[in-house]
C-alpha cells in the first residue's frame, strides 16, 4: 500500500542476540511546515521582551526547584517512615492496630494542603 508523500526505506540495525541482522522498514514523513514550524512549548507570549523572558526563566527555575526538592523530601520521609515501622518502630512506640495508618494519614494532610495552596496561585 503506497502512501503519497511518504519516504520508505529499509535499514539494517546492528543488534545482538535473537534480533541480529533483522531489517526494519522505516517510514519518514516529510515536514509540511517549512519555516513556519509550530512551537510545541508556548513558554513566552509573542513579543515578550528579553527582560520578561529572563524573569520568567528565573521564576520557573526557583518554583520548579522548590517543588522538586519538596516532593523528593516527602518521598524520602515517607519511605523512611515505612522502613522504620518495619524495623521496630511499632514496638518502640507501642503502635497497635490502625495507629500507623493514622500517622501516615496525618503525614499526607500537609501534602494535600500544599497541593490545594499551589493550585490557588495565579498563573
Amino acid at each position: 500500500m503506497a502512501i503519497s508523500g511518504v519516504l520508505k526505506y529499509e535499514t539494517t540495525i546492528l543488534l545482538r542476540g535473537q534480533f541480529a541482522g533483522v531489517k526494519f522498514l522505516c517510514i519518514a514523513f516529510p515536514s509540511s511546515y517549512g519555516p513556519n514550524k509550530p512551537k510545541f512549548f508556548f513558554w513566552y507570549s509573542s513579543g515578550a521582551s528579553s527582560a520578561e523572558k529572563k524573569l520568567l526563566r528565573k521564576t520557573d527555575f526557583f518554583v520548579l526547584s522548590h517543588a522538586c526538592l519538596g516532593y523528593f523530601a516527602k518521598w524520602l520521609e515517607q519511605a523512611n517512615l515505612s522502613n522504620a515501622y518495619v524495623s521496630g518502630m511499632k514496638e518502640d512506640l507501642r503502635m497497635y492496630g490502625t495507629e500507623y495508618n493514622l500517622v501516615t494519614t496525618c503525614f499526607q494532610v500537609g501534602t494535600i494542603l500544599d497541593g490545594i495552596a499551589s493550585n490557588l496561585l495565579p498563573g
